[in-house]
């Protein structure tokens, strides 16, 4: 690491009481408005996607607010995952009950959430800058940069992602503690208490918010390797920090590397659900850890998104080309990473952390392909690394004497808030944070946003054409509830076009035909059934013939239940529905029953 050496004609700070004290509480709460300008105008937006099942039409917080169940009940149902994530379903809960189930509360508490972090980031930003106490600058600007990222924008307005946000605060709170415990080695003082109380206690409150608090070790290894070696200790404090990398690092990768291997089958079980192979994955993931990079480096409103579906899958090393030179370039670069991890430590530093941020979620667990929320942790190095980069360029160039031809350059030195450098970057990624957050203010400009700019997903076209239907059945005006359901029709063909091979492109589109007097292709139920036969993700395609059964009994289509009947036992027929649903699908045939025998009786 590079020490800090003071600027050059640096004021004075003032040695008056308190100054300090209200200088920071300064600072905390231009992080705050920052935040708010940025973030504000989309916590008046909706919930969304993975919101529904795990909050408003979850079963367990609903009987517990119906106080037909105890709070210990739900966390002990919380299936979001392995591990239940029991403090993040609880700060759902919670808020649930006080607030009720209106957005804005609970995507204030992700901001707050995130301002916590940011504060977190700013600790790390000035405890592995070096810089000097009170010394904010380049810390600051560190933190600025990544708490308004674009790319660190799920975790916020997305509701249900305050799971990675949550377990991020843990994460961030172990390496500042970790990071402290080290300094504290270097200067010959005891830091066993950080290091085997502190440490683990933050990774534990990670843990529970989600799973990827178990990369912890990683971090530990990286850190070890790259910006926190032992050769900097004296030699009680060497022996301390070793015997923590040990049982903290190399023990937890070791039992997991096992373990992956013991419970390889069960985990190999989860790609039959998927539309692609643990081989396709590892191929497809190399491109998108690229997509990322290109994200974080250089952000464009129409690459970001909420949903990723539309990513091309890798099949082959060469289908499609850049896969090849995805792969090479990943393991090239982190060979270059570990053979210069001491004359480049802060470079190595962010690319093995960022890669380590990705061992969970984008490798063998068969979880979907990509998703931006991943990044929020995994980007503090690179934009700590980019930091340290640019403040020892300013301080070469100053030593060179050759901001002076420079003019405005040599302003900011002269000033003694050189950092100041880098607030255009900051105010450019505050500016598309907030255009950003303007959009998901309202729900059809965000799904217009999100389909425009990702055409080829079917998640945005679908979710856009029930927004469209919607928007029409509660429309009075009969020219605009035409006008709404053609919109709906077309987006609805267009994910039919995306993905014919999938039951809910028919589904979504012989629903709204039968309510808004279109015309389904006539072979509708047919394919629909040949699908319901063979086709993956039985308990989707069971959930697809609900929402038919429903609108026929309940709302205003008019399948003939001979064609659901039909349907309902071309689904019986598939392999891999489970006893579960199974029980749905005969629920659904004794729905039927009685709408027909009530038909009959009105007859």
């Amino acid at each position: 690491m590079f020490p800090a050496r003071p600027a050059v004609n640096a004021p004075r700070v003032s040695a008056r009481p308190g100054w300090h004290r209200w200088h920071t509480a300064g600072l905390i709460a231009l992080v705050w408005l920052l935040l708010l300008l940025a973030y504000g105008p989309g916590l008046a937006g909706p919930f969304l996607f993975d919101d529904d099942p795990n909050l408003l039409t979850n079963r367990s917080i609903a009987s517990w607010l119906a106080h037909r169940e105890s709070l210990w009940s739900v966390l002990a149902a919380a299936h979001a995952g392995p591990l239940g994530r029991p403090l993040a379903v609880l700060s759902l809960a919670l808020q649930a009950q006080a607030s009720g189930f209106h957005p804005l509360p609970f995507k204030l508490f992700n901001l707050l959430v995130h301002f916590v972090n940011t504060l977190l980031v700013l600790w790390l930003a000035s405890q592995l800058l070096e810089e000097r106490k009170h010394a904010w600058g380049w810390p600051l600007s560190a933190a600025l940069l990544w708490a308004l990222h674009p790319l660190a924008f799920n975790p916020v307005l997305y509701v249900v992602q305050r799971m990675s946000s949550l377990s991020a605060l843990g994460m961030l709170l172990a390496l500042n503690l970790m990071v402290l415990a080290h300094r504290q080695l270097a200067r010959g003082l005891s830091a066993r208490r950080l290091l085997w109380i502190g440490v683990p206690l933050a990774g534990l409150l990670g843990l529970l918010a989600k799973e990827n608090a178990l990369l912890l070790p990683a971090y530990v290894l990286v850190l070890n390797a790259t910006l926190l070696s032992a050769d900097d200790l004296p030699p009680s404090g060497k022996r301390t920090w070793k015997q923590f990398v040990r049982l903290a690092g190399w023990l937890p990768m070791t039992l997991g590397a096992v373990a992956l291997v013991l419970f390889w089958q069960t985990l190999s079980h989860g790609f039959a659900n998927r539309d692609f192979t643990l081989a396709e994955r590892l191929l497809t993931e190399a491109r998108v850890f690229w997509l990322y990079l290109d994200m974080l480096v250089w952000p464009r409103l129409d690459v970001l998104g909420l949903y990723h579906d539309d990513l091309q899958l890798s099949t082959g090393w060469l289908m499609p080309v850049s896969t090849t030179p995805a792969m090479l370039g990943l393991g090239v670069v982190s060979l270059m990473a570990w053979r210069f991890r001491r004359q480049h430590s802060w470079w190595a530093f962010a690319w093995g952390f960022l890669l380590a941020s990705q061992l969970l979620e984008s490798t063998v667990v068969p979880l979907e392909l990509m998703h931006e929320h991943r990044m929020y942790l995994g980007m503090v190095a690179p934009i700590l690394a980019f930091t340290h980069f640019v403040r020892n360029l300013v301080l070469r160039l100053t030593d060179a004497q050759r901001l002076q031809r420079v003019p405005l350059l040599d302003r900011l030195m002269q000033s003694g808030q050189p950092a100041l450098i880098l607030l255009p970057v900051v105010l450019a990624l505050m500016l598309l944070t907030h255009q950003r957050a303007d959009s998901w203010s309202n729900p059809l400009v965000m799904m217009e946003v999100e389909a425009a700019h990702h055409p080829r997903s079917l998640r945005a076209v679908y979710e856009l054409a029930g927004l469209y239907g919607t928007l029409a059945e509660r429309e009075s005006d009969a020219s605009e509830r035409k006008r709404l359901f053609a919109l709906a029709e077309r987006a609805n063909r267009q994910a039919l076009a995306l993905a014919p091979q999938l039951a809910i492109s028919w589904v979504g589109l012989m629903i709204l035909c039968s309510e808004a007097n279109c015309t389904a292709p006539p072979d509708s139920f047919a394919r629909l059934q040949a699908l319901l036969r063979q086709g993956a993700r039985a308990d989707l395609m069971a959930a697809n013939l609900r929402a038919m059964v429903e609108c026929r009994v309940h709302g205003p289509c008019q399948f003939p239940s001979v064609d659901l009947r039909t349907s309902l036992r071309a689904l019986a027929q598939n392999p891999q529905l489970n006893p579960a649903d199974r029980a749905l699908l005969h629920e659904q045939w004794l729905l039927l029953d009685d709408f027909d025998a009530g038909k009959k009786g009105a007859t």
